[in-house]
Order: C-alpha cells, then structure tokens, then sequence
C-alpha cells in the first residue's frame, strides 16, 4: 500500500519533539511530517514564561519553537495577531537550548495535554498508524 507523502498529527507545547512517536515513524519512512493545532495550548504558562522573555506573544514562542525543530506547521486561528506572528518568524532571534528545552518538555507545568490524546506522548506510546488507501 502506498503510504501518504505528508502525515499530519496534532503538535503542541507538552507533547514533546516526538507526539506518539509519529515524527520518527514518517521520517523512517521518508513521509512528510506536519503539525496542527499548534495553537491549542498557546495559553500554557510555559509557553507565556518563553515569550515574555523575548518580548514575544505566546503564539510566536510555539511557532518559534516548531520552526527550530524544523517541523513544519498549519495553523488555524481567531486570533489574527498569531497570523500576523508568522512573517516575524523569519527575522526573530532564536530559542536557546534552555527555551528549546522547556517547551519540548512533555508534561509541563499548565500546559495541558488534550484528554484524547493523554499525557506523555513519547516513542514507547506509539501507536503504528493505521494507513488505509480511502483517500488515495
């Protein structure tokens, strides 16, 4: 069976750099990874912490962050401020490793993960995905 050339998977401020291990699984198998609701815990202390220390909103902290893991991103939002982060991208000052570090924590403190999802999404939870052809 063909496998799809981009996955899509939620990816957010305490999933980690690899929700469910799904990163890697598309990356072994040359599958184009891609985030979405990146948004969804833009409100975290952690991610307000990281952009108040840069002069940032939250919003751009988490794409900052996204962009330096080189993951790339959709985004969906009613905020057109976050919209308006994305060319700023570009030209912001990079994360250190400390700031890398805290939002690709898992589990940090305010940052909820969605209950669909759990907590601690990591390689020893992954799931295989199921690929099926209803779309191909």
């Amino acid at each position: 069976m063909r496998l799809p050339d981009v996955w899509q998977e939620m990816h957010t401020v305490g999933m980690g750099t690899n929700p469910f291990g799904y990163v890697r699984w598309a990356h072994e198998r040359g599958v184009q990874y891609q985030a979405y609701s990146v948004m969804s815990n833009v409100q975290s202390q952690v991610a307000r912490s990281v952009a108040s220390k840069h002069g940032w909103d939250p919003a751009r902290a988490i794409m900052q962050w996204l962009a330096q893991l080189a993951v790339p991103f959709v985004i969906r939002s009613s905020t057109t401020d976050h919209l308006h982060s994305l060319p700023v991208l570009y030209l912001a000052s990079e994360l250190d490793e400390s700031d890398m570090s805290v939002l690709s924590s898992i589990e940090q403190h305010g940052a909820a993960v969605p209950s669909q999802f759990g907590a601690g999404c990591t390689d020893a939870t992954m799931v295989e995905p199921v690929v099926t052809n209803r779309w191909m």
